[in-house]
């Protein structure tokens, strides 16, 4: 049976727990669960023990005890559900933009470096202001260009080019 054990000292090793689930029958096994980057404990671990009535006691006995200063969690380990991985990502992983992160540095659930490298790049991309080329033409804004009034020969804007052989008024020579 698997046991799930919280709320552990992050000074806490494998060898540790094994010792406290050992009076209570066979320990198969016990892990430490740590951060793959820091090497540091998480506060939380399992253990296997092989008789599921040993391993009831060592629940009812161990849950709200004293473990090296803290008071542990002792419960039985519940399947793993993958929340955070849907399916037809590519590999990509997920971005959220739910708050917890900003329009720079969203909250990634992919831990490959791989990934937190192109995260990056996103990140410049984004505060050099051309992540993602040039606007979809809807968004852009139109072309001006400057033509002279044939009328006062004031500089006038306009956002078509002027014909060759028509002549462009500006709006106080065309209401005269």
């Amino acid at each position: 049976m698997n046991i799930y054990v919280g709320n552990l000292s992050y000074d806490a090793t494998e060898e540790t727990i094994k010792q406290a689930f050992e009076s209570f029958g066979e320990v198969t096994s016990a892990r430490v669960i740590k951060d793959k980057y820091t090497g540091q404990s998480r506060g939380f671990g399992f253990v296997e023990m092989s008789v599921q009535s040993q391993a009831q006691t060592a629940i009812k006995s161990l849950n709200g005890k004293e473990l090296l200063g803290k008071q542990i969690n002792v419960n039985e380990a519940r399947a793993r559900t993958d929340q955070g991985r849907t399916g037809g990502q590519g590999g990509r992983g997920r971005m959220d933009y739910s708050g917890r992160g900003n329009r720079y540095y969203p909250v990634f659930f992919s831990s490959s470096i791989r990934q937190q490298k192109r995260v990056d790049q996103m990140v410049q991309r984004r505060r050099r202001g051309n992540h993602r080329g040039p606007k979809p033409s809807h968004l852009r804004r139109p072309k001006s260009y400057r033509v002279l009034c044939s009328g006062c020969g004031r500089e006038v804007i306009t956002q078509v080019p002027a014909p060759n052989d028509k002549k462009l008024l500006c709006t106080e020579c065309f209401s005269k």
